[in-house]
């Protein structure tokens, strides 16, 4: 079932019907998973650094479109950056899916936003371990 256009922008849907880079990442340098409370949604991250740079991110989404969409977009934000370029690029995508998202759905976008930034705490504890 397709969710109501009209609760989301042209582009949450085009990420929604086709997102880019969902699977496994086999030769992940992390792994990170965030389980959301409130609809019992579940979403993984796999990235792969080379030194500091993002060089490949996946996701596995166990969830509605907007957590679709949403982890599509800052997938696709956060590739090839280094962690602070990364960083600001996935809050602008975060905030896209926000504005184009209905308000009910705010927290799927939460659940990305905590399972990015539970990524974040890993490469960093990664650079100063």
């Amino acid at each position: 079932m397709t969710p109501e256009k009209s609760l989301y922008s042209d582009q949450v849907m085009d990420h929604f019907l086709h997102p880019r880079n969902s699977g496994v990442l086999a030769d992940a340098t992390i792994e990170v998973e965030q389980l959301n409370e409130v609809c019992g949604d579940r979403m993984f991250f796999y990235v792969k650094l080379n030194g500091a740079t993002i060089m490949d991110v996946k996701f596995r989404s166990y969830g509605c479109a907007v957590a679709i969409a949403a982890a599509s977009m800052v997938t696709e934000a956060i590739k090839g950056k280094k962690l602070p370029a990364a960083i600001e690029a996935a809050g602008q995508a975060l905030e896209r899916v926000r504005t184009g998202t209905a308000r009910d759905k705010s927290h799927c976008s939460n659940m990305v936003e905590q399972v990015w930034n539970k990524a974040v705490a890993q490469i960093e504890a990664l650079k100063t371990g």
